[in-house]
C-alpha cells in the first residue's frame, strides 16, 4: 500500500487519512442499518410517520417486544453451548508443558473478564450482522517486566475494513482501521512523545503544528476548535468532522493495520548443506558471507511474503509507524459476521433483528388494532335527529363520560327520535393475522417453543425434546459457527502473544497458585515445575520452545446438556435399569455445596450398604461351612460305623477259619481300612457302597492268603513226614 513509493511523512498521513474516508464513506449505509438494528432491538419499532398518525388519532403506539426476548434466548443459548480451545502438543512428551499453557491462558482470560467482551461481540453479530475483539498487550507499569494482556469488544461505529474485501476472515482485505476517542490522560500514557502537542491543545484550545503539516500536505485545517454541540453525536461534534474534543478533553486516534509484502530469504549453509532462513538484513548477510566464504557461490531461494505493519495517527501527526509487535500473522482486530449480502462490490452484513423487523411490525400494528377496535365498541354511539338534544354538545361530552346526565327534548325518547347504534361483531380475522405474525416471527428466526422453555402441554420423552430443540438451532448455525470461529482466531493470536512476551517470571506466578504444579529451582536457579502427583519435571523455559495445535472441546458448564443427560438417566432408571445415584446428582441444577453434600450422603448409604451385604454374606458363607462340617462329621461317623461292623465280621470270618497267622493279620486290616475310611470321609469322594467293596475286597484278599498258607504248611508237614519215612 506504500512500499512502491517514496513518501514524505507529510504524504503518508494524507494518505493514511484519505483510506480512512473511503472506509468510512463505503460503510456509512450497513452503519445506518446497524443503528436501526439496534435501535429496534431497543424497542424503538414504530417509523415515524405512523407514530404521527397514531398520535394525531390519540392512540397509543403498542410495543410487544419480541425481538429483545429473541436476542437475549439466542445470548442464552450461545451462553449455554460454550466451547473452548486448548493447547495439544505435536510431542506427547510435552504433554504438561501444553497443560501449563493451558492454566496460563486460562488465568490470564478469567482476570480480564474476556468471556463478556467475547459475548459483547456475539451480541451485536447477532443484532446487526457485525462483532469485532480487538487484542493487544501493554507492559506493566506497576510490575516491572510483566505484560498486561488486553482483549477488547470494539463498537461497531468504530471499526471500517477494506471496501473490497469479501472474506469473513478478512484475509483478502489490505486494511482495516479503528478510530477511538481517548481520554487526554491515557493518550499521555500510551504516547509519551506527544504529550506535549496534546497538551497545548487543551490548554490553548490550538494545534501548533496543525497548520504546518495540512498545509504541507495539502489538508484543509482550522485554526480552532469547533464548540458547536451536536445533540445526535456522543460527543461535542461527530466523530467525521473533528479529532480534538475540547470540553470533555479527548482525542480521536486512529489505528490502522496494513499488510506490506517483503521477501524472505532461504540460504545454503556451505558447510553443514542445511537450508535455514535469512533473518538478519539481505544486503548485511551478503557481505558477511563474502568476507567469510570469498568467491564461493551464494546459493540461496528468495520467496515472496507479506506482513501486517501498524500505523497510528491522529490528525495532524503519525504516533507510530512500523512493523505489528504482536507474533502472529493476521490482523489484532477479529471479526465476526452473521449473515453476508455479496451481491454488492462491498458485501453487507445483517443479523436476526433484520430479519425478524416486518413480522414484528405486524405484531405492534395487530395489537394496536384490536385495542382501538375494543374501545370503539364498549362506546358504539347512538342515531339521533338533530333537534333531540336541548344542548348538542353537553350530550356529546356527557355519553362519553360514565356516570353522566345527557339531557334530551320532551318525546324525544317516547317518539324514538333517539336510537342506540348496534355493537358490530369483533371481527376475527385481526387476531389471527396477530398470531399468524408471532408463529412467522419463529419460523423466521428458528427460535421454536422448545427453545424458549415452554411445555408443550404433553408427556414427551427427553430426547424428543432435545431433537426439537436441535432441529430449532439449525437456523441459528450460522451464528454459532461465526462465534466459534471468531474464538479460535483469538486463541491463536492469545498463546503467541504468551509464549513470545510473557516472562517467566510472571508464568511463575500463575503457575504457583495451582494445585497439580509447582515450582522449585533447578541448576542456575532456573525455575522447574515439578508435578505434585506423579513428580515428572520439565524446565519451565521449555514452554517458549512448545510446537502445538489447536483443539476444539465442549465445556461441561452447558446446562441444557446436563438436562438432556439428566431426563435420559431418569427414564432410564423408570425404565429398569441400573443408574449410578451419584451420575444423577452430578447431572442437578443445584448448588455444589448441595451436590457435595448429596455426594457424600449417597456414598455412606452405599457403603453401609455394601458393607451390610458383606455381613450377610459372611453369615452366609458361615452357616454353609457348619452346614458342610456337621455332613463331614455325620458322613465320618457312618462310614465309621460301616466299617466297624465289616471289620467285626471279617474277624469272625477269619476266626472260623482257626488260622492264627490270619487272624494275627486282621489288626493290620483293620488300621488299613480305618485310615481310608477317615480319608474318603474328609474327602468326601468315597460312598458307603465303595467302602463295602473295598471291606469285602480285603476279606477275599485275607482268606486266599489264609488258603495259601494253610496249603503251604499241609505240603510242608507232608515233606517233612516223608522225609521221616
Amino acid at each position: 500500500m506504500f512500499e512502491k513509493e517514496k513518501l514524505t511523512k507529510a504524504e503518508k498521513l494524507a494518505r493514511v487519512v484519505e483510506l480512512a474516508d473511503e472506509a468510512v464513506s463505503a460503510d456509512d449505509d450497513f452503519q445506518a442499518d446497524a443503528k436501526d438494528d439496534f435501535n429496534f432491538r431497543n424497542g424503538n419499532q414504530w417509523p415515524s410517520e405512523e407514530k404521527k398518525k397514531l398520535a394525531d388519532n390519540q392512540r397509543p403506539c403498542l410495543t410487544f417486544n419480541l425481538t429483545k426476548s429473541s436476542i437475549d434466548l439466542v445470548m442464552g443459548l450461545n451462553e449455554d453451548q460454550k466451547v473452548r480451545y486448548r493447547v495439544v502438543p505435536t510431542n506427547k512428551e510435552d504433554t504438561i508443558l501444553a497443560d501449563i499453557v493451558n492454566k496460563i491462558v486460562y488465568r490470564v482470560r478469567e482476570e480480564g473478564e474476556w468471556d463478556q467482551e467475547e459475548d459483547d461481540a456475539f451480541e451485536s453479530m447477532a443484532i446487526c450482522g457485525r462483532g469485532w475483539v480487538a487484542l493487544d498487550f501493554t507492559y506493566d507499569p506497576k510490575r516491572f517486566g510483566y505484560i498486561k494482556l488486553e482483549e477488547t469488544s470494539v463498537p461497531i461505529h468504530e471499526v471500517f475494513k477494506d471496501p473490497g474485501s469479501r472474506r469473513k476472515d478478512l484475509a483478502d482485505a489490505s486494511y482495516i482501521i479503528w478510530e477511538r476517542w481517548m481520554t487526554a490522560e491515557d493518550f499521555m500514557i500510551k504516547y509519551p512523545n506527544a504529550k506535549n502537542n496534546i497538551t497545548d491543545a487543551f490548554d490553548t484550545g490550538f494545534m501548533w503544528r496543525t497548520k504546518d503539516v495540512l498545509r504541507e500536505a495539502q489538508l484543509p485545517y482550522a485554526d480552532d476548535f469547533v464548540d458547536e454541540v451536536d445533540m445526535e453525536s456522543d460527543y461535542d461534534v461527530p466523530l467525521d468532522t473533528n479529532w480534538y474534543d475540547k470540553s470533555k478533553r479527548m482525542v480521536r486516534v486512529v489505528h490502522m493495520e496494513y499488510w506490506k509484502s517483503f521477501d524472505r530469504y532461504y540460504v545454503k549453509d556451505p558447510v553443514t548443506k542445511v537450508v535455514k532462513e535469512i533473518t538478519q538484513p539481505w544486503g548485511q548477510y551478503k557481505k558477511w558471507y563474502k568476507e567469510t566464504f570469498g568467491e564461493q557461490k551464494l546459493e540461496y531461494t528468495k520467496l515472496p511474503d507479506k506482513k501486517v505493519y501498524w500505523l497510528q495517527f491522529i490528525r495532524d501527526e503519525i504516533l507510530y509507524d512500523g512493523e505489528s509487535p504482536l507474533d502472529f500473522d493476521g490482523f489484532s482486530i477479529i471479526p465476526s459476521f452473521a449473515y453476508i449480502d455479496t451481491s454488492k462490490r462491498t458485501p453487507s452484513c445483517f443479523g436476526i433483528v433484520r430479519l425478524m423487523k416486518d413480522a414484528q411490525l405486524e405484531v405492534n400494528k395487530r395489537w394496536s388494532q384490536m385495542l382501538n377496535m375494543v374501545v370503539n365498541q364498549v362506546q358504539p354511539g347512538v342515531f339521533a335527529e338533530t333537534d333531540a338534544f336541548i344542548d348538542r354538545d353537553q350530550a356529546e361530552q356527557s355519553m362519553k363520560t360514565p356516570g353522566e346526565t345527557t339531557y334530551v327534548e320532551k318525546g324525544a325518547l317516547s317518539g324514538q327520535r333517539i336510537l342506540e347504534r348496534k355493537v358490530p361483531d369483533f371481527p376475527t380475522a385481526i387476531m389471527h393475522l396477530e398470531e399468524a405474525a408471532q408463529i412467522m416471527l419463529k419460523r423466521i428466526t428458528g427460535i421454536n417453543p422448545d427453545l424458549h422453555g415452554q411445555d408443550a402441554g404433553r408427556a414427551e420423552p427427553g430426547v424428543v425434546v432435545r431433537l426439537r430443540q436441535q432441529q430449532g438451532l439449525v437456523i441459528l448455525k450460522p451464528l454459532f459457527k461465526a462465534y466459534k470461529i471468531m474464538r479460535k482466531e483469538l486463541y491463536k493470536r492469545i498463546i503467541s502473544l504468551v509464549l513470545r512476551y510473557m516472562p517467566v517470571e510472571q508464568m511463575q506466578e500463575i503457575i504457583g497458585r495451582d494445585e497439580v504444579y509447582s515450582i522449585a529451582s533447578g541448576p542456575d536457579q532456573e525455575p522447574i515445575i515439578v508435578h505434585n502427583e506423579t513428580g515428572e519435571q520439565v524446565p519451565l523455559m521449555n514452554v517458549k520452545k512448545l510446537a502445538y495445535h489447536l483443539e476444539l472441546e465442549e465445556t461441561s458448564d452447558s446446562t441444557t446438556q446436563r438436562t438432556f443427560e439428566l431426563s435420559m438417566l431418569l427414564e432410564m432408571q423408570q425404565g429398569g435399569f441400573t443408574v449410578d445415584p451419584l451420575a444423577v446428582i452430578e447431572k442437578l441444577d443445584i448448588s455444589a455445596s448441595d451436590k457435595e453434600r448429596w455426594t457424600k450422603y449417597i456414598a455412606a448409604q452405599q457403603e453401609a450398604a455394601s458393607q451390610q451385604a458383606n455381613n450377610q454374606f459372611q453369615l452366609e458363607a458361615q452357616k454353609l461351612e457348619m452346614q458342610h462340617m456337621r455332613e463331614m462329621e455325620r458322613m465320618r461317623l457312618s462310614h465309621e460305623q460301616a466299617m466297624g461292623k465289616l471289620i467285626l465280621q471279617a474277624k469272625r470270618d477269619i476266626a472260623n477259619d482257626e488260622n492264627e497267622d490270619a487272624a494275627n493279620q486282621v489288626d493290620f486290616i483293620d488300621a488299613i481300612l480305618r485310615y481310608k475310611s477317615s480319608m474318603a470321609a474328609v474327602e468326601g469322594s468315597q460312598t458307603e457302597t465303595a467302602i463295602s467293596a473295598t471291606v469285602d475286597m480285603a476279606k477275599e484278599m485275607i482268606k486266599a492268603k489264609a488258603t495259601k498258607e494253610k496249603g503251604d504248611t499241609k505240603k510242608n508237614e507232608t515233606g517233612r513226614n516223608a522225609s521221616k519215612k
